[in-house]
């Protein structure tokens, strides 16, 4: 019993001792770049799948630094080997137990209730490890992006969605990124529009001279404007984005210098 509680509790140690520290470390590169407590699940999952043995992170987390590669690393070579210890222990506490011939106190393990008891105490075991830090995390990450939003709407009005400035410039500049060199960071994107345009010169082709066995023209014809829709659309969107992000810098800044006057 002691073996199997040892075992139990390696994994979720590693990940205590590898993820103290992390949100409060003096280097931009350590830290992750989402605020509020949303940040520490960010360091609790990639903690945890790395001892894991799996590795992977959420984007607002750049690991690729020698930090992370390293404390990582190492939670990986914990999670692989030191678990092995209790486990081998187990093995050689049961191969030194007598064989019995089974019995009417025998336990099935082959039935509906050992598997039942098995999915608990698996379900329960990593719910009681997991689950209070994960759970708390959101919603401190909700309570402060509450605070945040009451602070804000008080102090300042943000750039407004329907912003008629945003909305003009957004309707130009989704034109102008149907360029080819525009649209080419975007691969979904560039495939949308390479259609539209193919579909444009079959609609083109069928009005001057429809060959035999081709498409409905108005079948062509509604592809090729859903296709462009989807493109424009697209880009509108973006270009939305765009605007209010080059607003927000300044409605931040305007929030700050009243809610702290000498912070300019």
């Amino acid at each position: 019993m002691k073996a199997v509680m040892l075992y139990v509790l390696v994994f979720p140690l590693i990940i205590l001792v590898s993820r103290p520290g992390r949100r409060s470390a003096p280097t931009e590169s350590v830290r992750s770049t989402t605020p509020a407590p949303h940040g520490l699940s960010e360091i609790l999952y990639a903690y945890t799948s790395a001892t894991a043995n799996n590795g992977s992170a959420f984007a607002g987390l750049n690991t690729n630094t020698h930090f992370w590669n390293t404390t990582m690393g190492l939670a990986m070579l914990g999670g692989r080997f030191l678990m092995m210890v209790p486990v081998l222990a187990i093995a050689g506490f049961m191969a030194k137990k007598r064989i019995a011939p089974a019995g009417p106190g025998t336990f099935p393990t082959d039935g509906p209730l050992f598997t039942g008891l098995l999915i608990s105490v698996v379900l329960i075991v990593g719910a009681l490890t997991f689950f209070p830090l994960s759970a708390s995390a959101p919603w401190s990450s909700i309570s402060w992006r509450a605070r945040e939003v009451v602070l804000m709407k008080s102090h300042s009005k943000a750039p407004s969605l329907f912003d008629r400035a945003i909305i003009r410039q957004a309707v130009w500049d989704s034109l102008r990124k149907l360029s080819p060199a525009a649209v080419a960071h975007n691969p979904v994107m560039f495939v949308v529009e390479v259609g539209s345009v193919l579909t444009t010169l079959t609609v083109v082709r069928d009005l001057i001279a429809r060959p035999a066995g081709a498409a409905p023209l108005w079948f062509t014809a509604w592809i090729s404007v859903w296709l462009w829709i989807t493109v424009v659309f697209a880009n509108f969107a973006e270009a939305v984005a765009e605007g209010r992000g080059r607003r927000r810098p300044i409605h931040y800044a305007r929030c700050a210098r009243r809610l702290r006057p000498d912070a300019a």
